[in-house]
């Protein structure tokens, strides 16, 4: 089986002046990214320091990709951080990560040692610059082969940080297995190959960017573009810019696609030489991504599942009328809908989705929730409990209903949010919908954004026609812009502090 560096070190042999990763300021040929990748590697491998993973305190641009490649290659795993976030989030991630060096830019490299001092523990700090300057010396080389051999699979990959309940930081920790099995996927699903022109929408923090686009891109010989976060800001500009660079395959969260249609920039005259496009993270409406097909009626499109957890774990390519679902499990991945018992649920039964195959090896340093969400069947397969539920229909697909800690009790009846957001956004007109329950007050409150000529009681009628009355949301309120977590989704927590 192969490993992740693998896919760098082809296509840099192969066509080393063929351009790899476009970024703001710079864009890097395959041959520069392995150059600098196996340069990082080589110091890391030789240079005696203590046990643990490599703490990437860099932007979201090509060197990002290079120092991740550098560190796995070297034997550790990395952990690409959103250096923007507040301190004390920062301080708890490496309370749990404790890694043994810090790569940053000359740029950033007083912020990140004076950071780094403040640490019970302090770890090395190197600047990216300084570690790419020479070629490999021959200690350096002798150290990054012996690394490389000594690796196995189920090493330890990365350690992407996700929002934890609990007030701290998940570190979910990624294998080789894990991500070569989603890239190998995910290039047959996608058609992708060397004329491949791909735009990241998520940073390289997020498993969506750090995972998704880096490793199918590169092992598709193809082209990234690590669009600038502010042309989000400016759907029209951003559209403009994607057909100007020839982007021809997208892989992004609905409610950017949604902030897209709202600003009418589908209805430029030139738009990119789409042929994929790809979501996740989200459920899409079927009013946008009716607008996305008609701007784009000989693109292919898809729906996928996963987590950080799991990566992808389930798609559906969409084709004619096919309406919405999760799809079914995708490569490797099978995945399970169970009672609470571990019992199989039957058709149209809601249960929660297990995912097995190659799913993470789980959170750093909380053994307690590894073994709480991770397990090993009798059959050696690893297996994740998403939390989520579905109910399987007559064609074996799978319909999303409710994260299991969306179920409320109200009126006295339990009752899924999943379901009141569903029957939301399938009236004619909304775009994007939330809710919301308020336990002291006993009432539930959908928030949602829709077309101007849809009212109130229009919107009640439609819903009202596919839910019991104890479902009705109590409190409506429209929303002309949809606040938006820093990975594009919809933001709920932003949401809640509304109530």
């Amino acid at each position: 089986m192969a490993f992740v560096t693998d896919y760098l070190e082809r296509a840099a042999a192969k066509h080393p002046d063929k351009i790899a990763v476009v970024d703001e300021a710079r864009q890097m040929s395959y041959g520069e990214l392995w150059q600098e990748a196996e340069a990082i590697g080589g110091q890391l491998a030789a240079a005696g320091l203590k046990e643990g993973p490599v703490a990437l305190w860099l932007g979201i641009e090509g060197r990002s990709i290079a120092a991740s490649q550098g560190a796995v290659l070297s034997g550790r795993a990395y952990a690409p951080l959103d250096i923007a976030m507040p301190r004390k989030r920062l301080a708890k991630i490496f309370g749990l990560l404790q890694p043994a060096v810090i790569i940053t830019d000359e740029k950033h490299l007083a912020e990140a040692e004076g950071f780094a001092a403040t640490l019970a523990d302090s770890p090395r700090v190197l600047a990216y610059e300084e570690m790419v300057k020479a070629s490999l010396e021959e200690k350096e080389r002798l150290a990054l082969e012996k690394a490389k051999a000594s690796r196995t699979i189920d090493d330890a990959l990365s350690i992407i940080f996700t929002s934890g309940s609990t007030g701290t930081p998940k570190g979910v920790i990624s294998s080789h297995r894990m991500l070569v099995a989603c890239t190998e996927w995910q290039i047959r699903a996608l058609q992708m190959d060397e004329t491949t022109v791909r735009a990241a929408q998520s940073p390289l923090y997020f498993a969506m960017g750090a995972y998704l686009d880096v490793y199918a891109t590169l092992a598709a010989g193809g082209e990234l573009h690590l669009l600038p976060k502010a042309l989000f800001i400016f759907k029209r500009e951003l559209v403009s810019e994607m057909a100007r660079r020839k982007v021809n395959i997208i892989f992004w969260v609905p409610s950017v696609m949604r902030a897209i249609v709202e600003a009418e920039a589908l209805e430029l005259r030139d738009l990119p030489p789409l042929r994929t496009v790809a979501f996740c993270g989200e459920p899409m409406s079927p009013q946008i991504l009716a607008q996305w097909r008609k701007a784009f009626p000989e693109a292919r499109f898809s729906n996928h599942y996963g987590s950080t957890e799991v990566t992808i774990a389930a798609w559906q390519e969409l084709e004619g009328e096919t309406s919405l679902s999760i799809g079914q499990g995708c490569g490797e991945k099978e995945l399970l809908i169970l009672r609470e018992d571990g019992s199989q649920a039957d058709v149209g039964e809601v249960g929660e989705i297990v995912v097995r195959g190659p799913v993470a090896s789980g959170y750093l340093g909380d053994e307690e929730r590894t073994r709480a969400s991770f397990g090993i069947d009798e059959e050696g397969r690893r297996y994740f409990h998403t939390g989520d539920l579905a109910r399987r229909d007559e064609s074996g697909a799978l319909n999303f209903v409710s994260r299991s800690d969306a179920q409320v009790k109200h009126m006295g009846y339990r009752i899924e949010l999943g379901e009141i957001e569903t029957a939301a956004t399938a009236v004619t007109g909304v775009s994007a919908a939330v809710c919301l329950f308020d336990k002291e007050q006993d009432v539930l409150t959908l928030f949602y954004a829709a077309a101007d000529t849809l009212t109130e009681n229009a919107l009640l009628t439609e819903m009202t026609d596919s839910l019991p009355r104890y479902m009705w949301p109590a409190r409506l309120e429209r929303l002309s812009v949809m606040p938006q977590t820093q990975g594009g989704k919809i933001d709920r927590q932003a949401l809640r502090e509304m109530l």
